[in-house]
């Protein structure tokens, strides 16, 4: 029997009607967003400056030199076509049962690159631990390709971890429009230098933490025997309210820390409870105002 698609052809359907907060990066609308400009003879208007010999003399103002008898060109903002690089945490703890993070992520990604297609931003897609090399996805043609990747992506093993040289490529030049998308649940620390180059290539870099309220709430009454997924360490415990209180304050401890240090790096970090679904979190962040709108 075939597996069921990642992303239905209803749920698809339902994308047509969202746009990405990308499209403010690219245009440089919102102030404090990067400029996707550089200078050529594009289509908006940006200064003029002083005639020097050798300009095209069709960027002359002639409307100025009438008015005032200067020789101005007009300098304009040529855009480049804006990027979305979306990266899935697929570390072991992930994975955990009886609700994985994994699925929310994957569907998640699938569902941005989807918004993105459609709006014929330029999309690469990655996993950390990687699967295999970036894919990049230019076209509503291309939903099959990615499709496809997404259904044979499964949940790794151990700490993330994504080879930089990998997505030299994707982030070429300073000077690349985009946002970068990362989905995580913040249990290790592996995705820091991701995010301090992605940073470093002037790039939006967003985290999308993904929060399961059972991690935070181990059963009463048990003797349980606790393994970090991602180093393997194990540590057998009696679950009592004062145990489990503990845990649950440790955790969000961490998240906190984590969330800090990946502010300070320059990324953005908003976290959502997997129980709301894919789609769910989608429409709380475009309520947000946050990635999608």
């Amino acid at each position: 029997m075939d597996a069921a698609p990642v992303v239905d052809a209803a749920l698809l359907a339902r994308l047509e009607h969202l746009d990405l907060a990308i499209r403010r990066l690219a245009h440089g609308a919102q102030p404090g967003d990067h400029s996707a400009a550089r200078r050529g003879a594009g289509l908006l208007f940006r200064e003029h400056r002083a005639y020097s010999v050798g300009d095209d003399p069709r960027r002359l103002d002639w409307n100025v030199y009438l008015r005032l008898g200067e020789l101005l060109v007009k300098e304009h903002e040529a855009e480049e076509a804006p990027r979305l690089l979306l990266v899935l945490d697929r570390s072991a703890s992930m994975a955990l049962e009886p609700r994985p993070k994994f699925a929310v992520a994957l569907e998640l990604m699938v569902c941005m690159a989807a918004i993105a297609l459609m709006r014929r931003v330029v999309v690469t897609c990655c996993e950390s631990p990687p699967v295999a090399e970036p894919a990049t996805f230019s076209s509503r043609a291309s939903l099959p390709a990615l499709l496809a990747r997404a259904q044979s992506t499964q949940a790794g093993t151990g700490e993330s971890r994504v080879g930089l040289e990998a997505l030299a490529g994707v982030l070429p030049g300073a000077r690349r429009s985009g946002l970068a998308v990362l989905f995580t649940d913040l249990y290790d620390d592996g995705l820091d230098s991701l995010v301090r180059f992605i940073a470093s290539r002037q790039t939006e870099v967003h985290v999308v933490h993904l929060r399961n309220p059972e991690d935070l709430t181990p059963p009463l009454g048990a003797d349980v025997r606790l393994q970090d997924a991602e180093s393997h360490e194990e540590l057998r415990a009696c679950i009592d309210s004062d145990v489990r209180d503990s845990w649950r304050e440790t955790l969000e401890e961490h998240f906190a820390l984590r969330t800090e240090k990946l502010t300070a790096l320059g990324a953005s970090v908003s976290a959502f409870d997997i129980a709301a679904g894919a789609e769910g979190i989608l429409l709380q962040l475009a309520r947000r105002g946050v990635l999608v709108h």
